[in-house]
């Protein structure tokens, strides 16, 4: 009988053994973008039912690596994982449901599996919470449960919370107005990069409400945000250095960052044509050709 016991241990063990092998080796493939080896690893491991070889298999379906794209698969594999209680395959799952990607669009599934995750303290699924209560998606819109949620993913570092939290001060949607509020949430965004935080702080500093005004801070943050390829910020840097605020006069700047990015999607196009119109009238010829030909330079 002990022996019997023994031979059973010592298969599981081994079983354990190759199969951290295995996703060693998948993991180190995947990495290399080497996709036809790492994907027949995670379909055999996820078969045998490890839940992160299922998260790594649904993640291929997802991205096409090592497979044709599918996104139904892709949800099944991470319907499968979250089942297992793999974190982030709850996460996905609730991101399937909520956009309608893989699954049909099912709001309580959504909310379901995000708190699951968001409970094991991932950030993206508490922000995505923070987001449905914000926009009353599959429940009564309540800003406040909304501010919790954001909270929760901001303090872990999430950017886009951060970010959410300032627009919700700044606003003052369903709260009071708080402008120092509003500038730490939109300042620790902006140092994560978030280019709308940026944008945003540029204008509370242009504007001057509630906050001392202040055009160089305001040229900053639109230059950040513009470097980001926001195409409003763009264009608020370009009236900044349009009339000198905060910036030299300088026309050929304002005519580069006017023209940069700007496509059919900006919604801000006619501003752009008035301001574009404004600037023929006081440029030389030589200063409009300077300013094509950086925007040149810069798209190569």
């Amino acid at each position: 009988m002990k022996s019997m016991i023994l031979i059973v241990l010592m298969i599981c063990f081994s079983s354990i053994i190759f199969a951290e092998a295995g996703m060693s080796e998948a993991e180190a493939a995947y990495k290399k973008a080497n996709y036809k080896v790492s994907f027949p690893i995670y379909k055999r491991l996820a078969e045998t039912k490890d839940p992160d070889a299922m998260y790594k298999l649904g993640e291929s379906f997802e991205e096409g690596r090592g497979v044709s794209v599918n996104l139904k698969q892709s949800y099944e594999w991470y319907k499968k994982a979250s089942e297992l209680k793999n974190d982030w395959a709850m996460y996905k799952r609730a991101l399937f449901a909520v956009s309608g990607k893989g699954t049909p669009l099912n709001y309580a599934e959504a909310s379901q599996w995000f708190k699951k995750s968001a409970k094991s303290g991932n950030m993206w699924a508490q922000y995505q919470l923070g987001m449905m209560a914000d926009e009353g998606k599959g429940m009564p819109k309540d800003v406040i449960a909304a501010i919790d949620w954001y909270t929760l993913a901001a303090d872990q570092g999430n950017n886009w919370a951060q970010y959410k939290l300032g627009e919700i001060y700044r606003q003052g949607n369903g709260v009071l107005v708080d402008i120092d509020g509003a500038v730490s949430y939109y300042e620790k965004s902006v140092d994560q990069g978030n280019d709308w935080a940026a944008y945003q702080l540029g204008g509370l500093y242009e504007e001057g409400k509630g906050i001392s005004q202040n055009f160089t801070k305001a040229a900053e943050m639109y230059e950040k945000a513009a470097r980001a390829k926001n195409a409003w910020a763009q264009y608020k840097l370009a009236l900044l250095y349009e009339k000198g605020n905060g910036v030299t006069k300088d026309y050929i700047q304002a005519w580069y960052w006017n023209n940069l990015g700007k496509n059919a999607s900006f919604s801000g196009t006619k501003f752009s044509a008035d301001l574009n119109a404004r600037l023929s009238k006081v440029m030389t010829w030589d200063q409009t050709q300077k300013a094509k030909e950086r925007i040149r330079n810069t798209k190569k």
